[in-house]
């Protein structure tokens, strides 16, 4: 995905079309398997100290629109 940043100064077109994580499309959707690809690698990601403080959850379009009900 490619988005410039408006800028009220001008900036060099590097910093201008850097990629952020944050920019990301909501109409966009992954596929299941995709989806169990991207958890299995969280769920393997190391921490510090072996603590593995994290939670994850998802939602997918279906269950969106379910508690929209």
């Amino acid at each position: 995905m490619r988005k410039t940043a408006s800028t009220a100064v001008s900036v060099h077109p590097l910093l201008a079309e850097r990629w952020s994580p944050r920019g990301f499309d909501r109409a966009h959707e992954i596929g299941d398997e995709a989806l169990a690809a991207l958890i299995e690698a969280a769920r393997w990601a190391p921490s510090a100290q072996n603590s593995q403080p994290w939670r994850s959850s998802y939602i997918t379009a279906y269950i969106h629109r379910m508690m929209r009900l």
